[in-house]
């Protein structure tokens, strides 16, 4: 039983015994006939003021049998009545209550609140205190505070029984706005941590999201990527990792409830130009055409919008008298959409006749960002006549019979066996100016078939019938040995150390036999012996080179007794037996012969190209270089390296030896009818002169 109605009983029971003992006493002094007739006409109950009627039968108290008359009770204490509470509100939102029903009383009461409004029957709120009757509907609503997590209340009062109504706003999840200090001028590809930061504002956890990178809470070192929560006074890292390329922001993006920042990261601005070099040719060369097609490279972390050449001739004599002078865009490896692809380009490059031609090549990128002249990478190529010597004529050569590269030990040379003036010598050539020096003597003759062993750094020639062996460094002979039996000429030797093989190679060509055959020397014994006798067939016919491909060994030359021409010998390496590589019946293409001072196809000599699939193959008398392929053996001319004689194409150049450097694709090609050492481009056929004697034809 509640407290009202505890207090609601108590108030009827005192007025029913008050009015009990009225009726005893005969009603305030009249005589028994008037307390009679008083009895009888209350018998029954009156209307109150307020038009509530109440009757309330009282015969069961009289002091005798009869029956006493009701009387009407006022009661305006209500049955007890409660609002639920609402929490979440938003900051200072007018927040009304649920409803409810007054019961309980029979008359009016009266209602007053604090703290809010109360509206009853749904009509219009207000805060001076009224009155509701039994069954009216009851409701209150109050303003929400203007602070986060905080409760406000409302009472509402009726008849004396009171009851409230508690809203709560919503918890803070809005932390204060937060930065990160930017990095920049940071270093490409580099992970980079933020300072921390103290997430205020808020008084509930809530969520945290990162892209572009990671976030580490507090002082823990583990940074993630995934969602996460965090809670007031937390502190926040971020982490990420800076761009590859120049001058480029990377964002990290954090967002905590709902508020985010940027940890951006950017990198050092370019301030440096591309780089752009020639590949051909070599720093210092001669031609006697009027124009070169060069080549080269250009290289950079941004994109390069432009490569040009410049070129400025001047005479030997007076270099710093520009006597022409002339630049233009260079033609790039390929453009797509617009865009120009400078990681190949070529030009070709008019030459002011007989002077210094200097070519230098600029670059430009995005960023404006130019090579500057001074530093710029140069080739100069000397226009002369062709029977001139290059570039001076000191220790000239004679027939340049046989080459080889020596880049060992920091040496940038080119050995070539020659004669001049009765003198044996082999001749080093530097390759960045084409100057000669004598390397060393040869014993007795021109040395053929140059070879170099890198293991022992020692070099082996053979003239005469002997093979010889020097010291590479500096040129002392360390052994001469005997090729017995009938020999004409040894052209050719090639080093063999594939698959357990531990030898020198040698050809041996016999002009009167219009045959030869294949020798080996042993670099562990010096003992010789016969891989492929004179009498196996196909035999060789003026062959002058050999080269090593796998297991076998590949001898060019000619077959004097058919209409076929050019043909190449292949050689077992493990049983001496031979068959025929290539021919104009092989494969298909462009046909060995037919060009040249004597209509006779003739290939001296083949190298490997290192960088693709297939042989350059030169033809002697055409002076044109045929590539192979090593899959079809299909023929196509590569170049014709003819020189230009006063306007006049000669294309008698003799080559018997060619090599190639393995690293900037060019062929060199020691030419022995005019006394000089050729470079041709593998990838465009253009052809200079990297060294050269004088000679009259």
């Amino acid at each position: 039983m509640t407290i009202a109605t505890l207090h609601r009983a108590f108030f009827r029971t005192v007025l029913l015994l008050g009015f009990t003992a009225l009726v005893a006493c005969g009603g305030g002094g009249g005589g028994g006939d008037n307390t009679t007739a008083s009895r009888s006409s209350n018998s029954t109950a009156g209307t109150s003021s307020a038009g509530i009627s109440s009757s309330v039968g009282v015969s069961s108290l009289a002091p005798s049998s009869s029956s006493v008359s009701s009387v009407p009770l006022p009661d305006t204490i209500p049955n007890s009545f409660s609002f639920n509470s609402v929490t979440g509100v938003e900051l200072s939102a007018v927040t009304p209550s649920d409803v409810v029903t007054i019961s309980g009383i029979n008359t009016l009461a009266t209602v007053s609140v604090t703290g809010g409004e109360y509206s009853i029957d749904g009509a219009a709120f207000t805060a001076i205190d009224g009155q509701v009757s039994n069954g009216q509907t009851l409701a209150v609503r109050l303003t929400a505070s203007a602070v986060h997590s905080t409760a406000t209340s409302a009472t509402v009062t009726v008849g004396g029984v009171s009851a409230s109504f508690s809203v709560t706003t919503k918890a803070d999840t809005t932390p204060e706005a937060f930065s990160f200090e930017p990095v920049t001028d940071a270093a490409l590809d580099t992970v980079y941590t933020s300072g921390a930061i103290t997430v205020t504002g808020i008084d509930a956890a809530v969520p945290i999201t990162v892209t572009g990178g990671e976030y580490a809470i507090n002082s823990e070192e583990t940074f993630t990527s995934a969602a996460g929560t965090v809670s007031a006074n937390n502190t926040v890292r971020l982490r990420g990792t800076s761009a590859t390329g120049n001058n480029l922001t990377h964002a990290v993006v954090v967002t905590i409830g709902g508020v985010s920042a940027t940890y951006s990261i950017t990198t050092i601005p370019d301030t440096t130009p591309p780089v752009a070099e020639f590949k051909f040719p070599t720093p210092y060369t001669m031609s006697e055409a009027n124009t070169v097609k060069v080549r080269g490279i250009a290289t950079d972390d941004n994109t390069i919008t432009s490569v040009k050449v410049v070129v400025r001739s001047f005479k030997l004599d007076t270099p710093d008298e520009t006597i022409a002078s002339t630049e233009f865009e260079v033609t790039p490896k390929a453009e797509i959409d617009g865009v120009k692809d400078f990681s190949s380009w070529t030009a070709d490059i008019p030459l002011t006749a007989l002077a210094e031609n200097e070519i230098k090549v600029i670059a430009t990128d995005e960023n404006d960002n130019t090579t500057p002249n001074e530093d710029a990478n140069k080739v100069t190529i000397r226009q002369a006549d062709v029977l001139s010597a290059f570039p001076d004529e000191v220790n000239q050569f004679d027939y340049a019979v046989s080459l080889v590269f020596d880049t060992y030990d920091g040496r940038n040379r080119v050995l070539v066996a020659s004669s001049y003036g009765g003198d044996q010598n082999v001749i080093a050539v530097d390759l960045a100016t084409g100057r000669r020096s004598i390397a060393f003597t040869s014993p007795d003759c021109s040395l053929f078939g140059l070879t170099i062993d890198p293991l022992s750094k020692h070099i082996f020639g053979a003239c005469s019938g002997n093979l010889y062996e020097f010291n590479l460094s500096d040129g002392s002979l360390i052994g001469t040995y005997r090729v017995e039996g009938s020999v004409t000429t040894i052209p050719a030797i090639v080093l063999d150390r594939n698959n357990g093989r531990n030898r020198l190679v040698l050809l041996e060509r016999r002009e009167s036999e219009a045959s030869g055959k294949i020798i080996s020397f042993a670099l562990d014994t010096k003992i010789f012996s016969t891989i492929s006798a004179v009498d196996q067939l196909p035999s060789f016919q003026v062959s002058e080179s050999i080269l090593l491909d796998g297991d076998n060994y590949l001898v060019p030359g000619s077959d004097l007794n058919s209409d076929f021409g050019g043909q190449i010998i292949s050689v077992s390496a493990l049983d001496g037996t031979r068959k025929i590589l290539s021919d104009n019946t092989i494969g298909t293409g462009d046909l060995y012969g037919g060009v040249g001072f004597r209509d006779m196809p003739v290939l001296s000599t083949m190298v490997k190209d290192p960088n693709a699939n297939k042989f350059f193959v030169f033809e002697y008398w055409s002076s044109r270089i045929f590539t192979l392929d090593q899959e079809t053996m299909n023929r196509k001319i590569f170049s014709d390296i003819s020189f230009n004689q006063q306007g006049i194409v000669r294309n008698e150049v003799g080559s018997i030896d060619m090599d190639t450097d393995g690293v900037k694709g060019h062929l060199y090609i020691a030419d022995e009818r005019r006394k000089s050492i050729i470079i041709v481009d593998t990838e465009t056929g253009a052809k200079v002169i990297l060294s050269k004697s004088k000679n009259n034809r």
